[in-house]
């Protein structure tokens, strides 16, 4: 076997081994490095498929890094890439932190007395395919059009870190757009705990809670040129709701980061591989230093 096949075969053990184990990061960073080997094996098509599969699961959890790795090798390989998906996320059913974005038209009731009725819808109608674009756009949810008013979630999935930034930009961008209609937006964002999932059957996805009637009420006195957020969201976003592995927090995180890298191991691995592994981590130039197929053989010999 020559070394590019050997390549081949060592990252197709490795995404294996990752995916067995429901690591979905490192198995992605794999398969990019499988699609990579067989590229350079002359292997095209199966290197398209792997490339395909690799551009499908990072969009699904948002993993723009590996998007962008993946995106190059389609480049390099000749692959026409599809379009990335403006559908919402994955919405799981359970209580997640999110940021609720609530906006309306300032003057809305005037307007509705001033307009012929047909120029007042073709107004809102074009309103709210704005905000589903943008929203969609910035991996946000709508949870309701009301009139004038949506109200629209982000982070239902429970995968993004930078939530409440998508929802202010896309506050920034439907403001923008909306302004050469004359429209004048006003909005309120909110952050906070809330229960995502369908309450009927075939229902779409709803969000409940008190994080969702907050955004409401301040922006019935917000300044048409504004997106207000709340306080406790703000205290929330620049504090304690980063992600543990964020790094004004991994001094914090590491420690915890590290037992629950432990307590994983005990529960796949014999007792000589759960010393051996976490003293091999700790060691960046040992593991930097280690070969491929030595510690995919470390990983896999449970």
């Amino acid at each position: 076997m020559g070394r590019t096949e050997s390549e081949v075969e060592w990252a197709r053990r490795a995404a294996e081994l990752f995916g067995t184990v429901g690591d979905r990061v490192d198995g992605l960073s794999a398969r990019i490095v499988l699609a990579q080997a067989l590229t350079d094996a002359g292997r095209t098509d199966e290197a398209t498929r792997e490339v395909s599969r690799c551009l499908d699961d990072s969009r699904r959890i948002q993993a723009r890094y590996f998007e962008e790795k993946a995106s190059a090798l389609a480049r390099r390989i000749g692959f026409e890439m599809p379009e990335s998906p403006t559908e919402a996320p994955v919405v799981e059913i359970g209580e997640k932190l999110v940021t609720v974005l609530f906006a309306d038209i300032r003057g809305y009731t005037a307007m509705t007395t001033g307009l012929p009725p047909a120029e007042l819808a073709d107004r809102i109608s074009a309103f709210q395919r704005w905000a589903q674009h943008e929203v969609n756009r910035h991996r946000g949810l709508i949870d309701k059009f009301a009139g004038d008013a949506v109200m629209a979630t982000f982070n239902a999935s429970g995968t993004s870190i930078d939530h409440s930034q998508h929802a202010l930009e896309a506050a920034i961008a439907l403001r923008d757009k909306a302004a050469p209609l004359d429209l004048q937006l006003r909005g309120a964002i909110a952050v906070g705990p809330a229960s995502v999932g369908r309450v009927a059957m075939g229902a779409n996805a709803s969000v409940l809670g008190d994080t969702t009637n907050r955004p409401a009420r301040p922006a019935g006195h917000a300044d048409p040129t504004d997106a207000r957020g709340s306080a406790d969201g703000h205290r929330r976003r620049t504090a304690g709701q980063r992600a543990r592995g964020h790094k004004r927090r991994r001094k914090e995180g590491m420690p915890i980061l590290v037992e629950k890298f432990k307590t994983n191991l005990a529960r796949r691995f014999a007792e000589k591989q759960r010393a051996a592994i976490p003293e091999l981590c700790a060691d960046p130039k040992r593991l930097e230093a280690t070969p491929v197929h030595a510690f995919v053989e470390l990983m896999a010999s449970c």
